[in-house]
């Protein structure tokens, strides 16, 4: 038995019960749906899950690094974890993020999370900025506060 979900942008995926479960949300809004609309989630977000619980959902979730050893994650992550984080961009991996915590997914939270905190690893703070384009920066007197005024 298969459920349909809908992005924000009107995609729609295909999912079984079965992968259903490894997200609590899911679990929960489905119970007696056959059809859930995610207001809070864009179609290549959704895609990307219904991939990992798809894969997930048939093998057993892998060990994640507590600890980054280097910023080389193909030694240190399974070769799904690998493929599945490396070609997005950064803008998806933060909708990856935050849709992780909607649909209650601990170890894709922190593959997402390892992903961005090996890009950041060992980098200035100019060249994470430079990548990222926040659009709130620091004002001189908070970069002081800091202790991140150049020297």
């Amino acid at each position: 038995m298969t459920v349909t979900l809908k992005s924000n942008d009107g995609k729609e995926f295909q999912l079984s019960k079965e992968a259903c479960k490894l997200s609590k949300y899911l679990e929960a809004q489905l119970k007696d749906k056959k059809e859930l609309v995610l207001d809070k989630v864009n179609g290549e977000a959704l895609k990307l899950i219904v991939d990992y619980l798809n894969h997930y959902s048939k093998n057993e979730l892998s060990k994640l690094p507590e600890k980054l050893q280097s910023d080389d994650l193909k030694s240190q992550l399974c070769t799904f974890d690998y493929k599945f984080i490396s070609p997005p961009s950064f803008e998806t991996i933060f909708n990856l993020i935050n849709a992780s915590l909607l649909f209650e997914l601990e170890h894709l939270h922190d593959l997402a999370c390892i992903k961005i905190a090996s890009f950041m690893r060992d980098k200035a703070p100019d060249e994470i900025n430079k990548e990222f384009t926040f659009e709130i920066q620091l004002t001189p007197e908070e970069c002081k506060e800091l202790g991140l005024e150049d020297e």
